[in-house]
Parts: C-alpha cells; structure tokens; sequence
C-alpha cells in the first residue's frame, strides 16, 4: 500500500514537473515552475512553500545548494571555496546569527531577548535547570538541561541540538515506516499527499495554514504561516521568530521590513484624512464628514468638519485645548490679565486691577511677588511704630547698640543691645543675678552637680555610691574609690579573723564578706577549711584527733592500752585518767 502511494505521489509529482517544464518552456524565464521542496528547483532559485513553484533568488545559505553560499548583494548562491558556510557567530541586536566567511549573514542561531547578546554569543545569566522553563541564554539545552529542554517525539540530542533521528533505512528508495521512517526524518522517500503538510513529529495532516489560529506545534510560526502566526505591531519575522523591529522609530516607514501603519504606526503614520486599516494599509477616511467624530480615526486636525473645537478653544496637534493658556493674549476672544492671567499676565512691577495692568507700589496693597517690602515700596509696606526697616524686613530696632525699652528692646527681644552682665542671666526679660557659674562642678556630700548653661541653678549629675566603696572627689569633682577597704585583684579572697572577704569589682575594687559554710567553717589563708591545723579532739573514748596541717581534715589516732582520750580547754590527749 505505501509503494501504490508512493508510485502515485511521484505521478502527481512528475505530471506537475512536467507542467511546470511546458509552462517555463512557453513563458520564459519568468515562469513558475511548480514545487514542494528546494531540490526540485534549479541552482541559485528557492521553493516558495506557500506559492508552490520557484522563485529567482536566494536570501540566505540556506537558499542554496550544499557547498554553496549566498551573495545577499546580488541574491546569487556562489559555489563552495569561495565563502565557508556557518564560518562565525556575531551579533545584531539581541539576535544571534551564523555569518559565512564572506560577511554575509546566514541562519538565525537564537534570540538572547533579555539576556543580551555580545561577542558572538547569548550575555550568561543564571539559569535553574528543572524549572519547566528552557533558558538557552542561560546555557540550557537538550543535553545540559534535558528536563527543561527535551526533544520531541522523533528527535534525538545531537551537538546540543534536538535533530530528527533518521532511520538506518533511509535512503533505498522505500519509505519503510516499520523500521520509523516518516516525512519529517526521511523527506525523499516518505511524501505527504498533494496538500497535506508534515508535523514535526512526522505525520502527513491536511492543510491546517491558514485557520486563524497559530499553532506551533504543528510547525507554524511567522515564517511557515505569517496568515496565522503574524507578528504583533512593532516586531518582524527573523528566521522563524518574532523580535523588536530595530529599524522601527528610525523616521522611515521601510515596507522591506514588514513596516507598515500597523506594525509601526510611529514611521508609518498616515495623513490626515486617512485611516490605518486592518491589513496595515492606509486608506481614505471615508467617515470624516458624516456629522459624528469618531475619537478612534478622526480628531480636530484630521476630521476638523466632525470634531470642530467648541468657542473658547482652538486646535493643537489634534486635541481641543482651551484658548487660555496658548502664550497668546487675546483681547478679541475677552482675554484678561484677570480672566485669563497665563497669557495676560502683567509684568513683575504692575498687578492687575479691573482686568488691567497698573503700577503695583502705590496701590495700597504690599505684594512680596512684586518685589515690593519696606524699603522698595514703603507706601504699601510700612512698618509698625515699634519696628524699623531694615534689608527690606521690618524688624525690631535691634543691632543698632542702645537697648531702647520704647521699641521693645530688652534682654530676651534684643540681647545684642539689652546683653546681661557676667554674672547675670535674662529671666522673663530682666537681668537678675546667677545662682552659680555656668558648667561649674561641685560635691554636694556624695552627690556630683553641675551648673545649668544658663546659671539657673544646679543640676544633679550622678550620685557616688557608698555601697560600691565611693565617694565625691572634691579636688578632682568626679566620684572616685575610697581607699579604705580596698583591693586589688578581683577575684581573690582574705581572712579577717575567722571571715571570708573576697575582692569585687564593682566600679570600684573593694572586700566584700563572703562567709565560710558549716561545713568548712575555718578561714585560712583566704580559703575555707575545716579545722586549724594541729587542733586537738576527742572522738569517743580511745580516739584522739589532730588537725592536718592544711586545715582540711582530722588525722585520727588510737590510745595505747589503759589509756582514755580526755580533753580540756588545751586540746586533746591520751590519758591514764582524766
């Protein structure tokens, strides 16, 4: 059954060659000679898939035949040793793409979008391998990260590259679909039906371009399917993607490059008059004129007969702005410097009065925004009896070195007339005399005080601490350690009489008791023992007891035969009798 289709596809295929051959061989050059792939043309022409017959020409590599290149200059395929094919990466824009060893640019490699692209590849940027998200600009690919980058159905990784994988089979001539040929991994032998288009994943499917809906997975994109997959307004087709028109904003509406009012309504603006339509075209504004403004197509510059700006505003850049406020004054449409002040506004030195502009000292009215005060117009701004003008500010008669109660001078109004003396202080504007020195210091018993800045008394600043072993220092006015009682190194201990004392450090260095327990009641040496070395006891009737000489323990000794142990206010000791 495949052998019957596929004798019958070469049938179709031969009688439209031969078509094609009678048509080239009555209309010359320029005829169309039918296709369904690149091979079936002749050198340095292409297979226009959506067309169905050759075209004169080629726009890049691969346009050509193998070992050829393309001229782009001349739309030329050359023959191999003259340009090496896919010889360097380099840049333009965010795109990256092969270029031969002529210069000229080959295949598109891949869109490094936001990650940049520089020195003939994708800028790095940290990619999470296991994201559900391919990032090649971060370096993932089908074989560093396959989880997020996997081929399809019918690929195999290869170079880092997801390529279809062709059977061993392919190439006898026989489309053997049980050892997995089919039209997308052995095109020579397994054709699809006149009509029908193969999937990525090998499956001959009718035609599904157009049917206003893009879909990718059945091979669409910008390039195989630009009816369905068109490319939104600001962006072109590049290989078979869709990137940011670089030329778009340039100031020249280029059609080469898919420009139009559409795509790039900021080069392709269309005059007035005129509206974009759906297809990007500019055509006659056939609504403009029927007694409706329509804000979508027609404003007052393009439509002025439907949007005509009502009385009071005039028409700027296709909006309606009002007279007022257009740098114009204009008496005729009743502009004032009081109805409208933004274009009629008086100058510095006038203010306006009655809708016009008079001498603005003079008019009973002190204007700080003339530049008017008391001394450039003292008409308008005089001053109180008790204030003199100076610097243009009315101010107290202060500075002038006489302290004058009739003007409101005194101490706290005026201290550079009206200054106390030394051992004075301004209070509820008098002078009265200072309770003490400014920031002087004394000991008040344990109590360090200090006096106020402005002489009003004095102030408590710490108090020594008796407890922590200190006292005011009167000579050096700071609290300071008593001697008495004092040590040195915190931490160590003493006896005084049968007391513990161990050395604190609390601000001060000083003995603090720390009695000895009932169980090591004896101080000695700083430390807590149990008895005084060479003491004497009894324990019980034939045991006698001497202290160690550390203090720590009692060393027991038995009485010889006939002796008793018998104690006194000397100690203990074996005994005859006691």
């Amino acid at each position: 059954m495949m052998f019957e289709t596929l004798l019958q596809t070469h049938i179709v295929r031969g009688v439209v060659l031969f078509l094609g051959l009678a048509v080239s061989l009555s209309a010359g050059c320029s005829s169309e000679t039918p296709c369904v792939s690149k091979e079936e043309c002749p050198p340095g022409a292409r297979c226009d898939l959506y067309k169905g017959y050759c075209i004169d020409g080629c726009t890049s590599d691969r346009d050509c035949s193998t070992g050829q290149s393309c001229d782009i200059s001349t739309g030329q395929c050359k023959t191999g040793g003259q340009c090496q094919l896919n010889a360097k990466k380099a840049c333009e824009g965010n795109i990256l793409y092969w270029f031969d060893s002529c210069g000229y640019k080959g295949d598109l490699i891949i869109d490094c979008a936001g990650a940049g692209c520089s020195n003939g590849a994708c800028n790095q940027v940290q990619a999470k391998c296991g994201n559900s998200a391919c990032e090649p600009s971060g370096g993932e690919n089908c074989s560093t990260c396959p989880n997020d980058c996997g081929c399809q159905v019918g690929q195999i990784c290869q170079n880092n590259k997801c390529t279809l994988s062709t059977p061993q089979t392919c190439g006898n001539q026989v489309c053997d679909t049980a050892n997995g040929e089919n039209c997308a991994n052995c095109p020579n032998e397994c054709f699809c039906q006149t009509g029908e288009t193969c999937s990525p994943t090998g499956v001959c499917e009718a035609p599904h371009c157009p049917n206003n809906t893009c879909e990718p997975t059945k091979g669409e994109n910008c390039a195989t399917c630009p009816q369905d997959c068109k490319c939104p307004a600001g962006k072109i087709c590049q290989g078979t993607q869709c990137i940011n028109d670089p030329s778009c904003g340039n100031g020249q509406c280029e059609a080469t490059k898919n420009e139009n009012c559409n795509s790039c309504p900021a080069d392709c603006k269309c005059q007035s008059g005129y509206i974009c339509n759906a297809s990007g075209q500019c055509s006659v504004d056939k609504s403009c004129g029927d007694g409706s403004c329509n804000p979508a197509t027609e404003n007052c510059s393009s439509c002025p007969k439907d949007c005509a700006c009502i009385t009071g505003q005039t028409c700027q850049n296709g909006s309606c702005v009002a007279d007022c406020g257009n740098g114009v004054c204009e008496p005729a449409k009743n502009e004032t410097c009081d109805i409208c002040p933004k274009d009629c506004g008086c100058p510095n030195t006038q203010s306006c009065k009655g809708g016009k502009c008079i001498n603005a000292c003079g008019d009973g009215t002190c204007d700080p925004a003339k530049n008017e005060n008391c001394s450039s117009c003292p008409q308008d701004c005089t001053c109180l009896a008790s204030q003199t003008c100076q610097n243009g500010s009315c101010g107290a008669a202060c500075g002038d070195g006489t302290c004058d109660p009739k003007k409101g001078e005194h101490c706290g109004t005026c201290a550079k007339d009206c200054a106390c003396a030394s051992n004075q202080r301004c209070a509820t504007n008098k002078c009265v005399s200072c309770a003490c020195t400014a920031n002087q210091k004394r000991c008040n018993n344990n109590t360090l005080q200090q006096c106020k800045a402005d002489c009003s008394g004095w102030r408590t600043q710490t108090t020594c601490d008796p407890q922590k072993n200190q006292y005011c220092d009167t000579t050096t006015k700071a609290c300071a350690c008593q001697s008495t009682n004092a040590c040195t190194s915190a931490g160590s201990f003493q006896c005084v009489g049968n007391t513990r004392q161990k050395c604190i450090n609390n601000t001060c260095l000083y003995w603090q008791s720390d009695p000895c327990p009932s169980t090591a009641p004896v101080c000695l040496g700083g430390k807590c023992v149990t008895c005084y070395p060479g003491d004497t006891r009894c324990r019980g009737l034939y045991e006698q007891e001497t202290c160690s000489s550390d203090g720590t323990k009692w060393l027991k000794i038995s009485c010889p035969g006939g002796r008793f142990c018998c104690s006194d206010a000397t100690g203990a000791s074996c005994r005859t009798n006691c």
